[in-house]
């Protein structure tokens, strides 16, 4: 609480251009490069002056930033909720233009409520996620995409959820990969593909052995090689 109050007074001496930009550049978690500087401030670095000598910003040729992350939290939180989804679209705006990694891009279209950034970009980022090891973000990406499932058809939304269910069990989350899978093998079956859901129902078995429930386990695997 005292720090928020005391980088909001230091904010509330800026003239209200500044105190927009700063705002901006609040609900940035990450360096912003001078690219994406010029979509987000008019002026560049050099409409930051008052700011980095205010002490809250730090201006180098590449890149501007937060001096601290406390102050950036500290901006952030004494947003309204309006003015942050209105600041977080901006963003997201900026980055489809230049093309933004997909992560930044499903972060920002969450904090703004765009339901077609997020369906669309959603199933990439979990995906480079994956690849790259980063399975918790990998998880919270699938979340974003499964809050929408209306906007997949049947097969996409169970192949989504499945692929969630690897997730969260690769992170030793037992108990929700199964509850997880158990809707994907319910999908499977009104879906009417046998292959598909023999594939399924071996990850099925793989979740219960793990979270150390054998007959279930076994059960699955029998009903695994029959289809």
């Amino acid at each position: 609480r005292t720090v928020v109050d005391a980088v909001t007074a230091r904010l509330r001496r800026l003239d209200r251009a500044t105190q927009a930009h700063v705002e901006q550049l609040a609900v940035v978690p990450s360096a912003v490069s001078v690219s994406e500087l010029a979509h987000l401030v008019p002026g560049g670095p050099g409409a930051l002056s008052a700011a980095e000598e205010a002490g809250l910003m730090t201006v180098r040729p590449e890149a501007v930033q937060f001096r601290h992350e406390l102050t950036r939290r500290a901006v952030v939180d004494a947003l309204p909720a309006s003015r942050r989804i209105e600041l977080n679209a901006q963003v997201l705006t900026m980055l489809l233009e230049v093309g933004g990694d997909p992560g930044r891009i499903v972060s920002h279209a969450v904090e703004a409520g765009d339901v077609d950034a997020i369906v669309q970009w959603a199933p990439r980022a979990a995906r480079d996620a994956t690849v790259s090891g980063a399975r918790r973000q990998a998880v919270e990406y699938y979340r974003a995409a499964l809050a929408h499932p209306e906007h997949f058809d049947p097969t996409s939304r169970t192949e989504l959820l499945e692929n969630y269910a690897i997730e969260v069990h690769m992170l030793g989350r037992g108990q929700d990969a199964v509850d997880a899978q158990t809707e994907v093998i319910r999908l499977r079956r009104e879906q009417g593909d046998p292959a598909a859901l023999g594939a399924s129902l071996r990850w099925f078995s793989r979740f219960h052995w793990l979270a150390g429930d054998r007959p279930a386990a076994e059960s699955a695997a029998r009903d695994a090689d029959w289809r």
